[in-house]
């Protein structure tokens, strides 16, 4: 019975309710329909000749002239290829100027204005950097000058190549840590031996954990080893920017590069403790093997009467200063000049070398620290660098690449936003690339961008990439002409500048809190990096992290959200989430359902799962239940023994009833008995509007359509393909249309590549959800007008029902006979306690598969609609 129509009159309604009786004969048959939600305050469904013409997906793309577009790799490639085939000589210099800018910059620089800032940038980076890349030499394992080098070859090359004006390029510990591991690592692949020297004594020779920890590194062959190094990822790094794989920067995460850092750090800081302290018979790489950290820790405290109390007082006065000038000199210097920031590091480089030559001078003083040793002026030959064994490295040699470029590009683009300028990813490959290739044969190890030179950089306001070519000319006269002063440098002061440069970094612990306040994901994308990365090293957490980090994207994109949505109040092509807005409305026998993720085999099982639930029927599950219990009714007979009345219609046969409820209460029967349910509150789904009818009964409308919003479907593979035909299919069979609304250019192009309208009618697309609505809109009124057209017959309670087989009928309805009276059954051939029980469990599968709820309502047997147009 529709909302909209009168109840029948007394004479014509049935003379009992199965439901409101405890025992029931065989004539009386339990069905039930269930509704869907009518809008309010638009009771009547609205006549075909007040619905306009409703354009589908064909029709609009033909009135509009819609153009096919070839999303392919390969015709992506040619594209290119083509553009530059037919470039003209303006466009070459262009061309030449963005893989150059220094070409675009430098004609146009403003040498009054901006001068004085980039020199004075310039400067302030040497006096911070000059210390720091002598400690990053240490770290790697090489002479201290190389770090020199180093900020040589990376400030100059990245003045020409570069795109960004504020990043200074140079020694970076991160990426320092890495190549020393793997040069550490190839020495001792190498089989290289104890070193006998009177550094180890031997007593602790003797040590278990040790005993293998401290290889014969020769100086020289490090050089050339880390140059190797870095040959290798200079080549990675001017592939990858040919290839223009700058995209590969948004696969790093902003936490999954706070993690790596911060484990990093860690990493960074434990190793200089045996630099700080004096003790040396220790690992050299506290990352060398994995969990070298624990190995490290242990050699170290086993080892820790050997520290030198000279060395531990030179590095506690250290510490002390660095503390005071960053959180003490500073901010009141700051005050003043706000991008002034104090050269501690300078001073302390300057006054320990002073006082470390006076004590090697005046040995009766009794202080010794260990120092950097010999350093001749000038550059070395240019070599090749040594590639031997590199089938066996190369993979670490990519990952450092990758490191590189993250940590450069995430502080190039926090500095362009900043100041408001752009920057080319891919040019930045290519500027690093080229920025390790050409350095390797003289020395030169790998580095990327330092944090603290940067943001001072970005804080003096300097202006373009002048202030690399400052930065360079000062280290080149440090090089040539004062390498020589740095021979009574103490290694010590060195490892507590690389420690105390880390320190901002390994506050970030403290701040983990606040990320997993604001997102669960992006902190255990977090944790995981940096446990990975303190336990395994920075090339296993790089690993795990970006691993980790995608398997967030598939698992979020396995599970998306999805939503009914219903229409706006007072709009008529306005729709919403039912979930989310109370007020949003049904539309009559119509569900729209939208699935917010990509359809791929990963979560094709997910689409259909929830679409059934929002629909409330399973059309698989439906229609094999409804057969199977057919099939064992016709087995025993079952027709054969009803009653005289109802022998009178030999063609009612069960059908499945395909319809959506929001409330409905159902009675099974135990022995002639009827037990009640309990109320429950309904799942979330279509709403139903409750209206006072007179006879008690709720308004039944039956779901007739089901519009797919594919907007958020932005990609399908084959098995998303074959969901979306299943489903389309599936609901056929049981009389549901199913529409698709607000498609991609892409998937329709897709589908229709994959033979998808071989089955699917095109005309089942349209532009909006709005479009299909109003389409489904009119097909409904026309049908309930041939409804009312088709004379209905006299006894309501038996109907002539077509074949359940035929899959043109719109409305099927399910007999649930499971219980009998007693008196009935004795004058035919009774049934066995145990065929009884199997057909009232048949019931109750039936009941259970459709998710009904339980409430107060009473059923109906409602005349099924005639069969839907089959154009459609």
């Amino acid at each position: 019975m529709r909302a909209d129509e009168e109840p029948p009159p007394n004479d014509q309604q049935p003379k009992d309710n199965p439901l409101d009786r405890a025992q029931i004969n065989l004539e009386h048959l339990m069905k039930y329909t269930v509704n869907v939600p009518t809008e309010v305050g638009n009771p009547k469904q609205p006549t075909v000749s007040r619905q306009e013409k409703v354009l589908n997906q064909e029709e609009f793309d033909k009135k509009h002239q819609f153009r096919r577009c070839n999303f392919t790799l390969a015709r992506q490639v040619y594209g290119q290829f083509k553009r530059y085939r037919h470039q003209s000589g303006k466009e070459w210099w262009h061309w030449v100027c963005k893989r150059m800018p220094i070409l675009h910059w430098l004609p146009s620089y403003q040498w009054s204005g901006h001068l004085m800032g980039d020199m004075f940038g310039g400067l302030m980076v040497a006096i911070m950097g000059v210390p720091q890349d002598l400690a990053y030499a240490m770290l790697v394992g090489v002479p201290p000058v190389y770090g020199l080098f180093t900020q040589l070859f990376c400030s100059l090359f990245y003045a020409i190549f570069g795109s960004s004006k504020h990043t200074a390029s140079g020694p970076f510990s991160i990426v320092a840590l890495m190549v020393g591991t793997l040069v550490s690592r190839q020495d001792a692949s190498l089989g290289t031996k104890m070193n006998n020297s009177t550094e180890v004594t031997g007593r602790m020779a003797g040590v278990l954990c040790c005993t293998d920890a401290v290889p014969a590194i020769n100086e020289h062959e490090a050089v050339w080893r880390a140059a190797g190094i870095t040959l290798l990822v200079g080549i990675f790094q001017l592939i990858l920017g040919v290839m223009n794989a700058g995209v590969l920067a948004v696969w790093l995460s902003d936490y999954l590069v706070v993690g790596l850092t911060t484990g990093a750090a860690i990493h960074v800081v434990i190793s200089q403790m045996k630099s700080m302290t004096g003790v040396r018979a220790v690992p050299p790489s506290s990352e060398s093997v994995p969990w070298g950290l624990a190995k490290f820790l242990v050699c170290f405290f086993r080892n820790i009467t050997q520290a030198e109390l000279p060395v531990c007082i030179c590095s506690a006065i250290c510490i002390a200063l660095l503390l005071i000038s960053s959180y003490v000199i500073d901010p009141l210097v700051r005050k003043k000049w706000k991008a002034f920031k104090m050269p501690m590091e300078l001073l302390l480089v300057s006054g320990a070398t002073s006082l470390n030559y006076f004590f090697h001078q005046h040995p009766s003083w009794g202080i010794k620290l260990h120092r950097v040793g010999y350093v001749a002026n000038g550059f070395v030959r240019p070599s090749m660098p040594d590639l031997s064994g590199f089938e066996d490295w190369w993979a670490d040699a990519f990952l450092i690449a990758i490191v590189s470029f993250t940590i450069h590009i995430s502080l190039a683009k926090l500095v362009s936003k900043q100041h408001k300028y752009s920057i080319n990813p891919n040019q930045e490959w290519l500027a690093l690339g080229l920025m390790h290739t050409v350095s390797a044969p003289f020395g030169c190890f790998a580095g990327g961008s330092s944090m603290g030179r940067t943001m001072m950089l970005a804080n003096l306001g300097t202006h373009s990439q002048m202030s690399a070519f400052v930065t360079a000319a000062i280290v080149l006269v440090v090089i040539l002409w004062a390498a020589k002063l740095i021979e009574y440098l103490p290694k010590a002061v060195l490892a507590v500048i690389v420690a105390m440069s880390m320190k901002d970094l390994l506050l970030q612990v403290f701040r983990s809190w606040h990320i997993l306040r604001l997102s669960t994901t992006d902190f255990l994308i977090y944790f995981m990096t940096v446990i990975t990365t303190v336990f395994y090293g920075v090339t296993t957490g790089l690993v795990v992290g970006v691993s980790f980090a995608l398997l967030t994207v598939i698992f979020r994109s396995q599970w998306p959200e999805s939503t009914c949505m219903g229409r706006v109040p007072g709009t008529s092509a306005e729709y919403k989430g039912l979930y989310h807005y109370k007020l949003v409305l049904d539309v009559e026998g119509i569900i729209i359902f939208r699935f917010d993720a990509p359809l791929y085999f990963a979560n094709v099982e997910t689409f259909t799962d929830k679409l059934h639930h929002e629909t409330r029927i399973d059309p698989i599950l439906l229609r094999s239940q409804c057969e199977e219990l057919e099939r064992k009714k016709e087995k025993h007979g079952f027709w054969n023994r009803r009653s005289s009345k109802d022998a009178q219609h030999p063609e009612r046969v069960p059908l499945v009833a395909a319809a959506v409820k929001q409330q409905s209460k159902l009675e099974l029967l135990d022995e002639g008995k009827p037990e009640k349910l309990e109320k429950k509150e309904s799942p979330p789904g279509p709403r139903h509007v409750e209206e006072n009818h007179s006879d008690g009964e709720a308004p039944l409308t039956h779901l007739t359509h089901i519009v797919i919003d594919c907007s958020c479907i932005n990609y399908v593979d084959l098995m998303g393909k074959d969901a979306l035909l299943n489903t389309y299919l599936d609901y056929q069979t049981i009389g549901i249309k199913v529409l698709f609304a607000n498609v991609k250019a892409y998937v329709r192009q897709f589908i229709e590549a994959a033979d998808f309208h071989k089955s699917v009618p095109k005309a089942q697309f349209f532009v909006s959800i709005g479009d299909a609505v109003k389409f489904a809109e009119a097909q409904r009124a026309e049908e309930q007008q041939k409804q009312k057209a088709t004379p209905t017959p006299s006894d309501p309670k038996t109907m002539a029902l077509p074949n359940p087989k035929s899959p043109s009928k719109s409305q099927l309805e399910i007999d649930l006979t499971t219980a009998m009276d007693k008196n009935s059954l004795a004058e035919t051939q009774p049934f066995s306690p145990t065929e009884q029980a199997k057909t009232q469990q048949e019931a109750i599968r039936a009941k259970q598969m459709l998710r009904r709820e339980p409430s107060v309502q009473k059923t109906q047997i409602e005349e099924p609609p005639l069969p839907l147009d089959k154009t459609m």
